[in-house]
């Protein structure tokens, strides 16, 4: 999801990027060119001669007749960003609502492995309680074997095999 962000992060800077470079269309803008050719001429009489030209030139280009049409353009460009930060912002937040189930299913995980390990102690102390009681010849043979099942291992009867 963080690669989601990233893109969704970049496409927004760009968006707002080109709302200044929209804006930079209303300042008039200057063109420098220029050339230069050298060129050698063989003159008559034998005498070398060289002709060097060259060119230089500016243009102006002010936004003067082009002032609707480079607004549109503005706002076009704004609507863009804008739409963009909403992609962002709806990006971000379903990172967040991910994150916030990702936590709730731990916390809810961590919570079954307490409930779990509080009936393996439970169970264990039944199963030493069983241990005992039949030590102390409080019951049959079958109870503490009933303790001592693995699960599998219990028949039909609720006894555990090779037991009466």
């Amino acid at each position: 999801m963080n690669d989601y962000i990233r893109k969704a992060e970049r496409d927004l800077a760009a968006a707002t990027a080109y709302i200044g470079a929209a804006e930079s269309q209303f300042y008039p803008s200057i063109t420098l060119s220029g050339s230069i050719s050298p060129s050698f001429i063989k003159q008559a009489g034998g005498a070398n001669g060289d002709l060097t030209t060259w060119s230089f030139r500016p243009t102006l280009n002010p936004p003067i007749f082009d002032g609707g049409r480079l607004r549109a353009n503005v706002e076009i460009t704004r609507s863009d960003a804008k739409a963009r930060y909403l992609v962002w912002k709806q990006t971000v937040l379903t990172a967040l609502e991910e994150v916030e189930r990702a936590l709730l299913s731990v916390h809810r995980d961590a919570q079954s492995v307490q409930a779990l390990r509080a009936q393996v102690k439970t169970t264990q102390e039944t199963l030493a309680l069983s241990i005992g009681s039949y030590k102390d010849g409080q019951s049959s043979a079958g109870c503490a074997a009933l303790g001592r099942a693995q699960p599998g291992e219990l028949g039909a009867g609720g006894a555990a095999d090779g037991e009466g």
